[in-house]
């Protein structure tokens, strides 16, 4: 197995000294910038990371919007005061959530 980043020389360079790889996995989503004639010809498996962000990248995208609507420093600094004031979150705000491919199904 070899993974392949985009830092990674072509791997069309390696090929030569690994006659026996059968998998080959990229840590990106693409894949065109690896492929060359022998590899899409040959025997060996290309897999990459597509999809394997989707939920912690909508996680992340909620807890930001959180962030800002509810002033989470705030919060923050109430709890380490242990004193709580009335705060109506986004009060005269609009917030609009984006999401396209496999995110939005998080």
């Amino acid at each position: 197995m070899v993974l392949i980043s985009r830092r990674c020389a072509c791997p069309q360079a390696l090929w030569p000294k690994l006659p026996n790889l059968v998998w080959m996995h990229s840590a990106s989503a693409g894949l065109e910038h690896l492929l060359f004639p022998a590899l899409v010809e040959g025997p060996v498996t290309l897999t990459n990371a597509k999809g394997v962000y989707s939920h912690s990248l909508a996680e992340w995208s909620l807890t930001a919007c959180n962030w800002f609507a509810k002033d989470l420093p705030r919060l923050r600094k109430q709890q380490v005061r242990a004193r709580t004031q009335v705060y109506v979150a986004g009060a005269g705000q609009d917030t609009s959530i984006w999401c396209l491919g496999k995110t939005r199904q998080c």
